[in-house]
């Protein structure tokens, strides 16, 4: 449990290495996506990383704050059945956010797609486009 708790840290301190690191300075084009770690940490990370930037950005190769690098560079896999997902989308958008599944999955994520659409059914159908199919198609330039 300890260890499945603890994966949605792997893409948070990925990502803060590369923003504090310069790696979206450095290669302003690099498209990043996260996969299977959730979304609920991302409006949290930005606002964070954000806040610090606000008073340490000039110690790193960080040049600007982490919502403009999520804005250009980053994109996030969400789970099928995600209950967090339509929060973050009112946070910070529906721009950046995919659904990703390998079905058949160990923890069950059979029919991705239904659960998905019963998991964002509180979002407009414009988002749910963007989240189901349109987000990846542009992020993997299909």
């Amino acid at each position: 449990m300890f260890l499945s708790m603890n994966v949605i840290q792997d893409p948070r301190m990925a990502l803060t290495t590369m923003a504090y690191d310069g790696v979206f300075e450095r290669f302003p084009h690099l498209r990043v996506a996260t996969i299977e770690s959730a979304s609920g940490w991302v409006a949290e990370w930005i606002d964070r990383l954000d806040y610090r930037f606000s008073y340490m950005g000039h110690t790193s190769q960080m040049k600007r704050p982490a919502s403009e690098y999520f804005a250009r560079n980053i994109w996030i896999s969400a789970d099928p059945q995600e209950r967090t997902l339509p929060y973050m989308i009112k946070l910070v958008g529906d721009d950046k956010f995919f659904i990703g599944s390998d079905y058949p999955h160990a923890e069950g994520f059979t029919e991705p797609i239904a659960r998905a659409r019963a998991a964002l059914a509180t979002l407009p159908e414009v988002s749910v486009s963007k989240i189901l199919g349109e987000n990846a198609a542009r992020f993997f330039g299909i």
